[in-house]
């Protein structure tokens, strides 16, 4: 019975934390006026001098802290469902990926009424968890440093000095971001859905890739499993 009540508290703390990363990216979407960026005409300096200092301050205390708490804690679920399912005897894989293919359908129908979607990337890096749940912990740490010191970036550093005509390129997302600003800030309602879901995936999706939120999200899902061992 007592260890019954420490593992409630403790989720209970998981939960909680999981609310305050929530709450921290919304504060962040409603800064960005859910990706509807834009300056009003005749704004004062002082103003603007307020409004960068707003936004520098709201984007330092929570953004990479909330996406990283948020990344780290649905892995952490996803521990907690194995081992559970593990102590019954249960392989709980296929039901994760399962899970998976529906979070991938339900981020399409968020995707439709906002361009920022976030689910379609944890529905994919989620799988990364299926082929690792078995693996040492220490083979497990070791995959997420490497993804943290983002490989792509390296790969590209690397290739850029053993090739002097290569040009490291970066912006790839933004021909998909001014159609999507486009046709949120003059579209129609239908007109916006279609934007949403094609210019609008691609200009997110790019975006995460190209500034390193791919990977810190895959390494925060996978170290998970250090923090879910001490506590359990």
């Amino acid at each position: 019975m007592t260890q019954t009540l420490k593992t409630s508290e403790r989720l209970g703390v998981v939960d909680a934390l999981r609310g305050f990363a929530l709450l921290a990216i919304v504060l962040l979407h409603n800064l960005e006026h859910y990706n509807l960026f834009f300056i009003p005409e005749n704004m004062p300096a002082w103003l603007q001098t307020i409004d960068k200092y707003a936004w520098d301050t709201m984007f330092f205390l929570f953004a990479g802290k909330a996406y990283a708490t948020f990344s780290l804690l649905f892995g952490f679920s996803f521990y907690i469902q194995f081992h559970n399912a593990e102590k019954r005897g249960i392989d709980f894989r296929g039901r994760f990926a399962w899970r998976l293919c529906l979070l991938f359908l339900f981020a399409q129908l968020h995707a439709l009424f906002y361009n920022g979607d976030i689910l379609l990337l944890y529905a994919v890096v989620g799988f990364a968890l299926i082929p690792v749940c078995k693996l040492k912990d220490k083979t497990v740490f070791w995959i997420a440093l490497i993804l943290l010191l983002q490989p792509y970036e390296w790969g590209r550093a690397v290739y850029a000095m053993i090739n002097s005509d290569y040009v490291v390129a970066s912006g790839h997302y933004m021909p998909y971001a001014i159609r999507a600003q486009e046709a949120t800030a003059n579209g129609n309602f239908f007109e916006v859905l279609c934007s949403n879901i094609s210019d609008g995936q691609l200009y997110s999706n790019i975006w995460q890739v190209e500034n390193g939120r791919l990977f810190v999200s895959v390494s925060a899902i996978l170290s998970c499993r250090p923090f879910f061992i001490l506590i359990f």
